[in-house]
């Protein structure tokens, strides 16, 4: 594994393996050895050595981190764990399912639905994402808001710590208490404390039928009470509540093929959609009964239009239109890829009434201070009929989670380093947190000490240094 790293690295990146699809974001890096593991014990065996050697390592998988949590910092062994994909078994009775790290979440996701099962959580880049990195990072996604945080989910785990000691933490069945519950602490530990190389996570039974509402409302306030009123009457069945603003459609619809505007006549020009109030919601909603979901949205649908709640609304059973309307929500990121050469993305979180309150501020900041991202647009790649900076903000209406991004022509670390500090401090100001799904990486790690108490940080500290006295796991990560 270690004997041929270097040519592996060679055969990917030259003179080095580089992460080279990230520098839109500003998260570059490059190593000189790459190990492939298979299996547990091979990643146990590289682990072994590295300790042995006080060489870094940093455990990678589908490499969709957005805060560098993934990226080399030099130095480092990349322990690619990609071939860890095997889903090892399925029991339907106890509705569990064991899984490798190296597994990606959509071939989760199609082999448990063939049981009429789902998995507690669902990515936009669940094409790509893999189950190592969704652990590591407890990341949220659209299904938080039904089934809560991924870490409520994990049955068991397999670890490899940082001197190649293979652990089993948690017990299946997953009625066991005795003892310190060991997965809570590698879960969102970014691969720090130890490499997750396979899991046993619970799943659950797969509603009837899916139904899609999409909603448009004349504020965002306007949004919150709609997410509301469907808590209140649909209950159960409410599975997903997300929103995005007037930028954020614009983004979808302009940039992005075959995604349509579900309402053409509010539909904005590049000079309005920054301007207005339109926030658009889309509600997913699914129960035991098909016949029982589809009256329901009938009735909400027709309450809200009553109340003047709604500017207007659609709802869709169709599967193929279901994903025509997620790709709305879902595809901004990739709308702002296309068009922009650099996007500043903020993983933020508050009470749910205030979540939109920090984009306003900052499309505020934004428009004041025009004049200092002008230079961008004049050698960068931006449309040049749209705002400079372009800012948007969409997300989880239902939990509080929103995902401000600020889309330039070109990235510039200095303007981030300036971005970065607005934000984090009026983050922070406003009694949010700068990290709720998208975890810590290298973006934030300097931050922790805004985050948490000193105590809470020496306790850390010393989880750290009891698991990884050495310090090989991921350095740089989380904890500086």
């Amino acid at each position: 594994m270690l004997a041929n790293a270097r040519k592996q690295s060679a055969a990917l990146g030259g003179s080095g393996w580089r992460l080279k699809g990230m520098a839109i974001y500003g998260l570059t890096g490059s190593t000189s050895a790459l190990a492939r593991a298979c299996r547990t014990r091979e990643v146990s065996r590289i682990l072994r050595y590295c300790s042995k050697n006080n060489i870094p390592a940093l455990p990678q998988g589908g490499n969709t981190s957005l805060v560098g949590g993934a990226t080399p910092r030099g130095g480092e062994v990349i322990v690619c764990l990609g071939k860890m994909d095997r889903i090892r078994s399925l029991d339907e009775l106890s509705g569990t399912v064991t899984v490798e790290s190296g597994c990606v979440l959509q071939r989760l996701e199609d082999m448990v639905r063939r049981a009429q099962l789902e998995v507690p959580v669902d990515l936009g880049a669940k094409g790509t994402c893999q189950i190592g990195g969704i652990l590591s990072t407890a990341a949220g996604g659209s299904r938080f808001m039904r089934f809560g945080p991924i870490r409520d989910h994990v049955v068991a785990l397999e670890v490899v710590l940082a001197d190649g000691t293979i652990v089993q933490t948690g017990a299946v069945p997953s009625h066991h208490t005795a003892g310190y519950p060991l997965s809570q602490l590698f879960v969102g530990s970014e691969g720090t404390l130890g490499v997750i190389c396979c899991a046993t996570l619970r799943v659950h039974r797969r509603p009837e039928r899916e139904s899609v509402i999409f909603l448009a409302t004349e504020s965002f306030p306007a949004a919150v009470r709609v997410v509301d009123e469907a808590k209140k009457f649909l209950q159960q069945s409410l599975r997903a509540a997300e929103f995005l603003d007037s930028s954020a459609m614009h983004a979808s619809t302009t940039f992005l093929p075959d995604c349509t505007h579900p309402f053409p006549q509010l539909r904005t020009t590049a000079a309005q959609h920054d301007q207005n109030g339109l926030t658009f919601v889309l509600l997913e909603v699914g129960g035991s009964s098909a016949v029982h979901d589809a009256e329901l949205c009938e009735v909400f649908l027709e309450r809200l239009t009553d109340a003047d709640i709604i500017v207007d609304g659609t709802m869709s059973y169709e599967a193929s239109h279901l994903g025509k309307l997620w790709k709305l929500r879902e595809g901004v990121p990739s709308a702002l890829r296309r068009a922009f050469g650099g996007v500043y993305k903020y993983d933020l979180s508050f009470p749910v009434a205030e979540m939109y309150d920090i984009v306003q501020e900052m499309r505020g900041y934004c428009r004041h201070h025009a004049s200092q991202f002008r230079a961008d647009a004049l050698q960068g790649k931006a449309p040049l009929e749209e705002p400079i900076p372009y800012v948007t903000g969409f997300g989880h209406v239902g939990d509080g989670n929103v995902h401000l991004n600020i889309a330039l022509p070109t990235y510039s670390r200095d303007v981030g380093v300036m971005l970065d500090d607005i934000v984090y401090n009026a983050a922070i100001r406003r009694g949010g947190s700068i990290s709720a799904e998208h975890g810590v990486g290298i973006c934030k790690a300097l931050r922790m000490d805004d985050i948490h108490s000193p105590e809470v940080l020496r306790s850390m500290h010393a989880l750290k240094a009891a698991l990884d006295p050495k310090g090989i796991l991921n350095p740089g990560k989380v904890l500086c």
